[in-house]
């Protein structure tokens, strides 16, 4: 076992060391919340003061929201890190194109609008739909 410590590459150490600190991270991995390859690379990308470790620490100084909330960010996180960026860029071009017609459909709509009025009022002010005049 000794060896195998010798033989782990320094960083790995570190974030052993840094899950023995947290006990908590071993219950997600078992919970299937979170795989030990997620934490490696936030624990990488963001260091080990990040706020985002507080939900993991021992003691009771943080409250059920916060932790919930250091969930819902962690869970964002790792959610936003298997996203397909190709397909996200086809999906905000098709709204955008959705967006596009819907603007044009109510300019439409909204120029129809004034140039009714518009048609009355040079109808002199009768209130008859009618244009021609009686005998």
């Amino acid at each position: 076992m000794a060896q195998t410590k010798k033989k782990l590459h320094p960083k790995v150490q570190e974030f052993k060391a840094f899950v023995k600190k947290n006990p908590k991270l071993i219950e997600e991995v078992r919970a299937n919340r979170k795989t030990w390859k997620e934490f490696y690379e936030d624990w990488y990308l963001l260091g080990e003061e990040d706020e985002v470790w507080n939900a993991y620490k021992t003691g009771d100084e943080e409250t059920k929201t916060e932790s919930s909330q250091r969930d819902f960010i962690s869970g964002l996180w790792s959610q936003l890190k298997k996203m397909d960026m190709n397909q996200v860029q086809h999906y905000m071009s098709n709204a955008n194109a959705a967006i596009s017609s819907l603007q044009g459909l109510m300019q439409e709509f909204s120029s129809n609008t004034p140039k009714s009025n518009a048609q009355k009022q040079q109808g002199g002010g009768n209130a008859s739909p009618f244009w021609f005049k009686k005998d």
